[in-house]
């Protein structure tokens, strides 16, 4: 049986070894990465593919979702991670450099190596072993022999079976997956070793040369130079290293004293460390500069600037079979005929038939208890303005649409005649008190209620008078959420944003009492919302809600049926007549599920009078499993999830209930909730997840695009090469207005070799810190 890469992979994981993936060597020997075959500065199938892991190891995961997103049938070459992250260190034998003759050296003198798991590579063999506890395994080359490296903390060793720049695939011995019983404590003569080695290595590094031009750095004031305990990514690695060559450099060390000071401290400070040709290519740079002057560079002394995408994490297609098999097929005629994702009419269609439902019947996620979830759900679609997001909504809102007009008309009708029987009625009481007769007065006429659909613009105080005549439930559309958000931003709209917060779980009431409009009371409140809006109007409220602004009370977070597909690139003109057959099905089960009969349905009744729904004993299998799952996830205390993803995620405890409930009944289901209704919300929520991610993207992404909004005004010539901090600030550009902008903008760039920062030692005063612009983004541009 082959075995897949995606199965090793997980096997990996699965043994606590976080893996991530490389780079590839592609049919005509070139790395992946772009960079053309032999050139220096890239390591072919080796190094991280910065789209997926863009922070290197530290995004390598153990996580079987992520590991299978990565690796289910794409051809990227495996990373797995070595140090305390997976308590693995490996010994490296590069043949080409005489590693085996090496090893053979040291194993006559000291002993043979113990059995381990070891792996075939391209030029050698690696060797695993266990790390000490107590003892720091660093990464090393060639300190310890000739071709012989380790691969410590901060490191990681290409894994089988991927394939090495020459052709060869990456084997294990035996062609046997590894397991931890096989992995082997390295003897004690191998760890003392590497050790000794590594301290003659710092040892070497610490004995300065003379130089007569230390005196006068020492008296510009080089010597005083902090360094840093730890410097993460993000935090300028790069330019720290390149301010650190210059120090060095000042204090009068020769340049391989500098190199082996820089590579120790990358080992054992920066977090994750930088590649070792990163912190050489600038130990090296300007090593002949005056450090106390900008240093001339030309092109072959800068790397080239990395590309600055502000790239939208993926989201997977819509798949039809997320819905009933007819509500599918109308979804799917809708998309085709207006050239739109699918996902736009899938989202609409599954708030339209949460709207009906409303609070008429409830999921019971637990037989035991007082948890009860009704319908109702808060849609959102992103698009850009020409990605027809409108005209597919309105269609599958046309039901709800035509009901609402029916009602209006009804309640007009109704108005009529009960001003008529209010007139007889107060001419009757009215004739009685005057004769003072004892006629017993007819009762008094009831005024009608209209029934309510679809919602667009009202105040808070209407919106409260119609939750009280429809405590089952209605729909609010906004065609541009944008005006609706920013609304709810004022002042004086502070109690319209707490009804809308109430609204949303569907089974609170809410009351207002006024000076002149007396005392109002809604004893339900079920709001379903369905709109549009646009990606860039959308990052700023996105932003306001996850950096703890005013927006931070869980709004956005309410949008659980949000979705930002990828738009449709083609259109195709379809001039067609819709799938009557589907329309008329998904119209008359709009209808029927507003007149729903709960007792027909089988429903259960609480104490209080509610009808609900249980799951049946495999849909609550299901659910638990999924619940439990989710539960680990947010509780976990190591998680590295975005704040403002674990508060979306916190919402989804209901989602699932309210999901199988509007899937159980739009199947035209009946009694407990199936697995059929179950699996199906399980799999809504991972689809959800996806495009929740890339929503939040948008604003927890700032850093790069305040790197990119620099990039650009680099690009276009308004910056002059040295400029400040304070020559971008004056400018007030979008996206660079505030201090901690900017600061994002230059760490990011700098990390991205754009930019490079030195002190400029000639004010007088207290240095100043100037920015040299990368010649090859001037010829760039």
């Amino acid at each position: 049986m082959t075995i897949s890469k995606l199965d090793f992979a997980l096997h990996y994981a699965a043994l606590g070894i976080p893996v991530m993936p490389l780079h590839f060597i592609k049919p005509d020997g070139a790395c992946s990465c772009g960079k053309p075959k032999g050139d220096p500065k890239c390591k072919p199938g080796k190094h991280p593919y910065g789209r997926l892991v863009p922070h290197g190891l530290t995004d390598a995961s153990t996580d079987p979702d992520l590991v299978r997103e990565w690796f289910n049938g794409t051809p990227y070459n495996i990373g797995f991670c070595s140090g305390e992250i997976s308590q693995i260190f490996a010994l490296d034998r590069d043949d080409r450099d005489q590693g085996d003759q090496s090893l053979a050296d040291l194993e006559a003198q000291y002993g043979p190596l113990p059995d381990t798991a070891r792996q075939h590579t391209g030029n050698g063999m690696h060797y695993l072993f266990n790390l000490p506890p107590g003892r720091a395994i660093r990464n090393s080359a060639k300190k310890l022999a000739p071709g012989l490296d380790i691969r410590g903390l901060g490191g990681y060793i290409v894994a089988a079976p991927s394939v090495h720049e020459n052709g060869r695939t990456y084997t294990w011995e035996g062609d046997v997956l590894p397991t931890r019983q096989q992995i082997a404590n390295a003897p004690a003569w191998l760890l003392d070793l590497i050790e000794q080695a590594n301290a003659s290595a710092q040892k070497k590094t610490a004995q300065p040369q003379s130089n007569p031009q230390s005196n006068r750095n020492n008296e510009l004031g080089l010597a005083v130079f902090h360094w840093p305990n730890q410097i993460r990514d993000g935090e300028g690695r790069e330019d720290f290293i390149l301010r650190a060559a210059g120090h060095l450099r000042g204090k009068g060390l020769e340049q391989g004293s500098i190199e082996q000071i820089l590579l120790d401290y990358n080992c054992m400070h920066i977090i994750p460390p930088l590649d070792e040709d990163a912190v050489l290519d600038r130990a090296r740079r300007y090593q002949s500069a005056d450090p106390t002057q900008p240093a001339a560079a030309n092109d072959d002394d800068w790397p080239d600037p990395q590309p600055l995408a502000d790239n939208l994490p993926p989201v997977p297609p819509f798949d039809l079979k997320l819905l009933p098999k007819q509500i599918a097929a109308y979804v799917q005629d809708v998309a085709e005929r207006m050239s739109c994702p699918v996902d736009f009419p899938a989202i609409a269609a599954l708030v339209a038939l949460s709207s009906a439902i409303g609070s008429r019947i409830h999921c019971k996620p637990y037989k035991n208890g007082t948890w009860l979830v009704p319908a109702g759900a808060w849609g959102m679609v992103v698009g850009a303005p020409s990605a027809i997001k409108s005209p597919p909504l309105s269609e599958m809102l046309r039901p709800l649409h035509g009901m609402d007009k029916q009602a209006a008309e009804q309640y007009a009708c109704g108005l009529v005649q009960y001003n008529i029987d209010k007139a007889l009625y107060d001419h009757t009481v009215k004739t009685a008190v005057k004769n003072n007769t004892n006629v017993v007065v007819m009762a008094a006429p009831t005024e009608p209620r209209m029934t309510r659909y679809i919602v667009n613009d009202t105040t808070y105080e209407m919106l409260v008078a119609i939750a009280q005549a429809n405590p089952m439930g209605f729909l609010i559309w906004r065609d541009e959420l944008i005006g609706w958000f920013h609304s709810l931003t004022k002042d004086n709209q502070k109690e319209a944003r707490s009804l809308y917060l109430t609204g949303w779980s569907g089974t609170e009431g809410y009351a207002t009492d006024r000076i002149g409009r007396g005392h109002v009371r809604a004893d339900c409140v079920n709001l379903s919302i369905l709109g549009t809006i646009q990606p860039n109007v959308l990052r700023q409220i996105v932003h306001d809600a996850v950096s703890g602004g005013g927006g931070d009370d869980g709004l956005i977070q309410r949008f659980q049926l949000a979705v930002f597909p990828d738009p449709v690139r083609q259109f195709e003109k379809v001039d067609r007549d819709p799938d009557y057959t589907a329309m008329q099905h998904y119209e008359g089960l709009i209808q029927q599920l507003i007149n729903l009969d709960p007792a027909t349905l089988g429903a259960s009744i609480t104490l209080d009078g509610t009808p609900c729904l249980p799951f049946d004993d495999e849909a609550q299998v299901i659910f638990d499993a999924w619940r439990q799952k989710l539960e680990n996830r947010l509780r976990a205390t190591d998680s590295e999830e975005h704040p403002a993803i674990i508060a979306h995620l916190g919402k989804y405890r209901s989602l699932f209930p309210k999901l199988a409930l509007v899937l159980h009944l739009a199947a035209g289901k009946t009694g407990p909730i199936g697995k059929h209704a179950a699996h199906r919300a399980n799999f809504w929520t991972i689809y959800l997840e996806a495009h929740a991610r890339r929503l939040y993207h948008t604003a927890t992404n700032r850093a790069m695009q305040c790197a990119v909004a620099l990039a650009n005004k680099l690009k276009a010539g308004q910056l002059k090469d040295g400029f400040t901090r304070s020559d971008v600030l004056i400018k007030e550009w979008a996206s660079l207005r505030t201090a901690e902008e900017v600061a994002t903008a230059l760490t990011v760039l700098r990390d991205m070799n754009w930019l490079t920062a030195i002190e400029d030692r000639r004010t007088g005063g207290r240095p100043a810190e100037r920015f040299r612009i990368s010649p090859k983004v001037k010829r760039a541009a």
